[in-house]
């Protein structure tokens, strides 16, 4: 009966003894704990985008935990991008092929480049989305599909800069 219960514990062990060293937020880039934010420039009409997506990225960088926001004189990278371009099109379509909800998606090119060593991280153009209902009050509901594509954007750029280290 011993010999079972011993021979239970090793194995349940040696299953287990892997498990605590794994982690799903993938590892740190080498030699860069601080990253500096430049504000976005923008090359849309729109107004105000790049603070927009300046402070998403910034969130997201906070939110992840693996880099800390600093000056870009105490900075190990520099995150920095341009907003490319914004669009508005039709998303889906009501019984009598009305437009029931339009799509904003946010359009940005970004570089992503170590300033301790001149390396380039990632030089990538990316996209995020979001949804608002068509016909009356769509002005609010579009800001709001605006910030979700900001979320959205912001978090794939984060993901990608960091993924693979």
């Amino acid at each position: 009966m011993k010999q079972k219960y011993l021979t239970a514990i090793i194995i349940t062990f040696t299953i287990f003894q892997g498990c605590g060293i794994y982690s799903f937020t993938g590892g740190r880039i080498p030699g860069v704990d601080k990253i500096h934010v430049p504000l976005f420039t923008n090359a849309t009409i729109e107004f105000g985008l790049e603070e927009k997506l300046t402070n998403a990225i910034i969130n997201a960088i906070n939110n992840d935990n693996r880099l800390s926001i600093a000056d870009r004189n105490d900075a190990d990278a520099v995150l920095e991008g341009r907003i490319t371009r914004i669009s508005d099109s039709p998303y889906t379509y009501d019984k009598t092929e009305q437009v029931s909800e339009y799509k904003v998606e946010v359009f940005a090119h970004i570089v992503f480049e170590n300033v301790k060593t001149l390396k380039l991280i990632i030089e990538e153009d990316f996209s995020g989305w979001g949804v608002y209902p068509g016909g009356s009050g769509g002005l609010d509901q579009r800001e709001a599909a605006i910030k979700i594509a900001m979320d959205k954007l912001a978090e794939d750029i984060i993901y990608r800069s960091l993924s693979g280290w």
